[in-house]
């Protein structure tokens, strides 16, 4: 299934003009590689389901663009971070 998953999203990207090969699926790591590896993207995708929390914040202190549902960024976001609920 991962695998078709896979290829759909590298298709969907070449359609879009996104080489297929710039699309990455990287294996789980223990935490401290895998914040390591986080500069080698240009984009941090963050999902709907889980919400990347602290991955979000490092992947915006890294440079990165980040991608995310404005729900996620906004209120969830902040108070899995510890902070007030921003203004919206």
């Amino acid at each position: 299934m991962a695998g078709v998953v896979e290829g759909a999203l590298r298709a969907e990207a070449a359609a879009h003009g996104v080489h297929p090969s710039r699309v990455l699926f990287l294996h789980r790591l223990p935490k401290h590689l895998h914040v390591s590896r986080l500069t080698a993207c240009d984009l941090f995708v963050d999902n709907f389901l889980y919400g990347a929390a602290a991955y979000t914040a490092a992947s915006a202190t890294v440079g990165q663009i980040v991608l995310a549902l404005r729900q996620r960024v906004g209120r969830e976001h902040a108070l899995k971070m510890g902070r007030e609920e921003p203004e919206t």
